[in-house]
């Protein structure tokens, strides 16, 4: 893995990688902007009180030290649940070291082309990082492998050495935070606190690896092959790294609920119109679905975060947001089907079984979600996600000027230009 971050430059990829790779950091970038206009976060930045230097909770006015600044958009990055993900990591690999790498790089003023090198490096190993480690049931993902593919990443866009590379990965890999799933699904926020933590504690161990201090090598084994793991195969590392590129089998998300949900939402609605069922005729609804997500069966969650997470409730929305009728969330069953968790995670398969009130049942598969990555339409569909919250926020001139600089970022000098105007600065001259 050093070998191929201290080696890795822009020519390895072809333009579809490179492109798509793109189309992710924009993407990170649209939810942290996403995340911090909602009142969530606005109370938390309330209670930090802006410094006369350091660098902007983008969109918000707030000005702070990097480090606060990291922890706040780590936050915001992940509490709509629009960030990306890739179904071979089950997780979502930008957010645990997008926060940090785009603060590293205002703050060094690092050129679009290094800052998209680092990006593809970090996402790389973060994804095999994923893929390789099954965690313990309770363990949620967020905060635990992705130090491993950030350390890396902050490597790379901070020109490390190999020696130095090798201390920060050490420290990387032996600082996982320990998240649950009980507390997502009982709607606290902690979760995504540790994003933000996590993101922080790339910066500060960055600094430490400089200066020499390091940790075990054989901590990452331990940690993720009997304490957060329960299972850690080290060869998915590294398999065809550099030569295979995972981020090309990354999704968008589109509805802003856990992915977990997406294919139950919209299966469901569209068993209803291919059979022209009325939401007024469905007496309930059953879901049967793999593991992973027959835990996300809250019908009545606590709040609009545990909502989130609850398969019951983005059923009810979306059933709601396209036809104006209510259907009651304590209608909709989900459980496990074990043939589907044997497929899981190659296979998201979830069986749909609506019951209308004459008593007449019609069944329904579906394996997939808006936002796939075979979606011949994404790029499109993506930049106009961007655009929607970036405009919420920002004129329609920065919301293309940024959208543009980020899928042309091989020709951006000083990625703090591109940034400055979400910071209220105003349009500065981004090219080289």
């Amino acid at each position: 893995m050093s070998d191929f971050t201290l080696d890795f430059n822009l020519d390895h990829v072809d333009t579809s990688t490179n492109e798509k790779a793109k189309m992710l950091l924009l993407d990170s970038l649209a939810a942290v902007l996403s995340g911090n206009r909602t009142s969530d976060i606005e109370k938390v930045i309330h209670h930090f009180s802006t410094a006369d230097m350091g660098q902007s909770v983008l969109g918000t006015g707030l000005v702070n030290h990097p480090y606060i600044v990291t922890v706040l958009q780590g936050m915001a990055m992940v509490s709509e649940e629009l960030d990306e993900g890739n179904a071979l990591a089950k997780g979502h690999p930008s957010c645990h070291f997008f926060p940090a790498l785009l603060a590293t790089a205002i703050e060094e003023k690092i050129d679009g082309k290094t800052f998209l090198e680092a990006f593809i490096v970090g996402y790389e190993i973060n994804a095999r990082a994923g893929s390789s480690i099954q965690l313990k049931k309770e363990i949620h993902p967020h905060g635990s492998w992705g130090m491993i593919g950030g350390g890396f990443a902050l490597g790379k866009v901070l020109g490390f050495n190999a020696q130095e590379l090798e201390n920060l990965i050490t420290l990387t890999s032996s600082f996982p935070m320990v998240s649950l799933w009980n507390p997502v699904l009982e709607g606290h926020q902690s979760r995504n606190l540790m994003i933000g933590m996590q993101n922080m504690n790339l910066l500060l161990l960055a600094k430490m690896a400089k200066a020499g201090v390091t940790s075990s090598p054989e901590n990452v084994k331990v940690i993720y092959s009997s304490i957060l793991g329960e299972s850690f195969d080290e060869r998915k590392l590294v398999a065809e790294l550099g030569e295979t590129f995972y981020l090309n089998q990354s999704y968008i998300k589109f509805h802003s609920y856990c992915r977990f949900c997406h294919a139950p939402m919209e299966g469901t609605y569209q068993l209803m119109s291919q059979h022209r069922l009325a939401p007024d005729n469905i007496e309930s609804i059953e879901i049967k679905t793999y593991a992973a997500a027959a835990r996300l069966n809250n019908q009545e969650p606590s709040n609009s975060f545990a909502a989130k997470f609850s398969i019951p409730r983005a059923i009810s929305d979306y059933i709601y947001q396209n036809s104006g009728f209510n259907i009651s969330a304590t209608s909709i069953t989900v459980k496990e089907y074990p043939p589907f968790t044997a497929e899981y995670p190659k296979v998201r398969r979830t069986k749909i079984v609506l019951h209308d009130k004459n008593g007449v049942s019609y069944e329904g598969y579906s394996d997939h979600a808006s936002g796939e990555a075979n979606d011949p339409r994404l790029k499109e569909k993506m930049i106009e996600k961007s655009r929607v919250i970036f405009t919420d926020s920002f004129d329609d001139e920065i919301a293309s000027n940024v959208i543009n600089h980020f899928m042309n970022l091989e020709s951006i000098c000083d990625i703090s230009n591109v940034i400055e105007p979400l910071m209220g600065v105003g349009q500065t001259n981004v090219g080289c």
